[in-house]
C-alpha cells in the first residue's frame, strides 16, 4: 500500500496492506496492526480501539483514490463515524492475527462524473474473530470547492499559525497513557470537574498529525494536514 493512498507521511504508520473488490460495492481490505507502537498502546492485553478507528480512516482515501479515481489534491471529510469493539475479541495473541475489513459501500453520491462521497459499513475481523464494527459517511471535495467552504480555515499554514497552544494535560495515568505528550484532554476551567474536560490539540504530535496533503504530482506538499 502506498503512503499517499492513505494520506500518511511515514511508511510505518500505514496500516492497510491489500484490497480486493469482492463484488459490486463490497471490498475486503487487509491490515497489519503493530503489537508494539509508541502511541497505540495495548490495554489489559487488548489492542487499542484507536487502531480500529485509524484503520477505518485509512480506508476513506484508499477507496476514494483506488476505486473512484479521486485526484490526490481532493479533500475527504468525515460526516460521521461510529464504531464498537468486542473486548474479548480484541485480545492480543501470540499468533500473527490478520486484520481483515469487510467494507460495504452504499449511498454513493456523484456530482456529474465526479465522486462526491458515500457511506461505509465495516466488519473488522481479527484472525477468525469479529472484533468490531464501524459505520461512517464522508464527502469528497475538489481543492477549489474545499477552499470556498472553509474560507480562511482552508489555508493550513494560516490555521497553524493562529492555533491556540495545547492546554495542560490531565495526569496520563487517568487516561491510560504513559507520556503527557499523548494526552488529548485538559482539565475543565475552574479546576477538576467530574465528567468535563477540554480537548487538548497538539498539532506537532507525530502520530495524530502525521499526515500531509499530497500534490497532483504525487509528492507530499510542505503543509501539515490535521
Amino acid at each position: 500500500m502506498q503512503q499517499w493512498q492513505v494520506h500518511k507521511l511515514r511508511g510505518e504508520e500505514v496500516l492497510l496492506s491489500t484490497w480486493t473488490e469482492a463484488d459490486s460495492g463490497r471490498f475486503v481490505i487487509t491490515a497489519r496492526w503493530p503489537k508494539g507502537h509508541p502511541f497505540y498502546l495495548p490495554s489489559q492485553g487488548a489492542y487499542d480501539p484507536l487502531l480500529l478507528a485509524e484503520t477505518v480512516r485509512q480506508t476513506v482515501p484508499l477507496l476514494s483514490h483506488a476505486v473512484h479515481g479521486v485526484p490526490r489534491e481532493h479533500k475527504q471529510a468525515w460526516e460521521c463515524l461510529n464504531f464498537a469493539v468486542e473486548p474479548l475479541a480484541s485480545l492480543i495473541t501470540t499468533a500473527e492475527d490478520e486484520v481483515r475489513l469487510v467494507v460495504s459501500c452504499s449511498d454513493v453520491v456523484r456530482r456529474g462524473n465526479r465522486f462526491a462521497g458515500m457511506a461505509m459499513d465495516i466488519d473488522v475481523h481479527l484472525g477468525k474473530r469479529l472484533m468490531g464494527i464501524a459505520h461512517t459517511r464522508f464527502n469528497d471535495q475538489p481543492a477549489a470547492v474545499y477552499r470556498r467552504m472553509r474560507g480562511s480555515y482552508a489555508d493550513i499554514d494560516t490555521a497553524l499559525a493562529n492555533r491556540l497552544p495545547a492546554g495542560p494535560p490531565v495526569d496520563p495515568r487517568l487516561v491510560g497513557r504513559t507520556s503527557p505528550a499523548d494526552v488529548v484532554l485538559s482539565p475543565a476551567p475552574g479546576g477538576e470537574r467530574p465528567g468535563r474536560w477540554l480537548l487538548r490539540v497538539d498539532t506537532s504530535h507525530p502520530v495524530l498529525f502525521a499526515r500531509r496533503w499530497f500534490t497532483a504530482g504525487g509528492g507530499p506538499s510542505s503543509r501539515a494536514a490535521p
